[in-house]
């Protein structure tokens, strides 16, 4: 009996002193294949509520900050490996207290204002406050096209490698593509030159900070980065029989993170006499969609409704001098006799 109670005594004390050794590895000077936290990545918040991180982004910058908001370290990765939903980013931390912020995109589009800028951190001076995305804009203008951009945040979490080496981020995404089409039912003929179109904000949302909030940073005109003729492919959707898709044109814009707070308009023009055909509260056009898409959980919010909406569509009938009213289809849903707040 003695001995097999003094066994027990050493099996425990060597099952304590491996306990301990996993955890001291990790506060020693060198970190070592023990000291590795696996970063895993989530966006499920879409309209589907599945994750669809792989297929968004091929790039993903890891920001680092302590307990106190002080920026530690960032990590990036780039690549065809990144774009898989199971993505895991593998990082040496030491036992401690950690923030995560995370900033993943695409490259697919070249260009200087395909991607947000962001600032350089400095290691144990640079706070959590100083990390944003900043579109890169003209002054008050903007009419590039954004790759995708989403951003996550966890806040403070004990890393231990005992009870807890594994933190899941769940992302969301700040960038929206606007699609805007007018069909003519005049009798003038009608091309990519005849509407100039715009989307204003107010306030401007050119400043997304780490928690996904909008710093308003001053009046932002939204110009399409990209404008023609209708095709099959972007109207067999979104017409009714009968409309010519030879006079439908289409202006597609790309927009930094929507705040409903904030005073947004539609204002289209015909190019020729500079007349104004439509100036359009924005988010009244959106609530519409809104109200009547079954896609939409009854339990969003309005602003969560486009935050998980990444492609808005309208689709607007015209005569080249005045908005028709009766008629609204947006993402497909076609809305009969709106009232649209002007």
């Amino acid at each position: 009996m003695a001995i097999q109670n003094a066994y027990k005594r050493i099996k425990t004390s060597l099952l304590l002193f491996s306990a301990l050794f996993l955890f001291t590895t990790c506060i020693k000077d060198d970190l070592d294949e023990d000291c590795r936290i696996q970063i895993h990545f989530d966006y499920s918040y879409n309209m589907t509520s599945a994750n669809r991180f792989g297929e968004q982004v091929d790039q993903v910058s890891l920001y680092v900050f302590d307990e106190n908001d002080t920026f530690i370290q960032a990590f990036t990765e780039r690549g065809d490996h990144v774009s898989k939903n199971d993505f895991a980013m593998t990082i040496p931390l030491y036992n401690g207290k950690y923030q995560f912020v995370v900033f993943a995109q695409n490259n697919k589009i070249e260009g200087d204002k395909a991607n947000f800028k962001f600032p350089t951190l400095k290691a144990g001076q640079s706070r959590l406050d100083d990390l944003t995305a900043t579109l890169k804009r003209a002054q008050s203008t903007f009419d590039g096209q954004l790759n995708n951009l989403l951003v996550g945040y966890h806040n403070t979490i004990h890393i231990d490698y005992v009870t807890n080496s594994s933190v899941t981020i769940q992302t969301k995404k700040i960038t929206n593509t606007v699609r805007v089409i007018l069909v003519d039912r005049g009798v003038e003929e009608v091309n990519q030159s005849t509407y100039s179109l715009a989307i204003s904000d107010e306030e401007g949302s050119g400043i997304v900070k780490y928690d996904y909030t909008v710093v308003p940073d001053g009046f932002l005109n939204y110009l399409p980065y990209w404008a023609g003729m209708g095709t099959e492919e972007n109207t067999q959707n979104q017409l009714q029989s009968g409309d010519n898709l030879q006079r439908t044109v289409v202006n597609e814009f790309s927009l930094s993170q929507i705040d409903s707070s904030h005073k947004m308009r539609l204002v289209i023009k015909k190019q020729s006499t500079g007349g104004v055909i439509m100036d359009a509260n924005f988010f009244a056009l959106l609530r519409a969609l809104f109200e009547v898409d079954s896609q939409a959980d009854p339990n969003w919010t309005f602003q969560e409704y486009i935050d998980r909406e990444d492609l808005l569509i309208i689709t607007l009938y015209t005569d080249t001098k005045t908005w028709l009213d009766s008629t609204l289809i947006i993402n497909g849903w076609v809305i009969n006799n709106i009232q649209v707040e002007f």
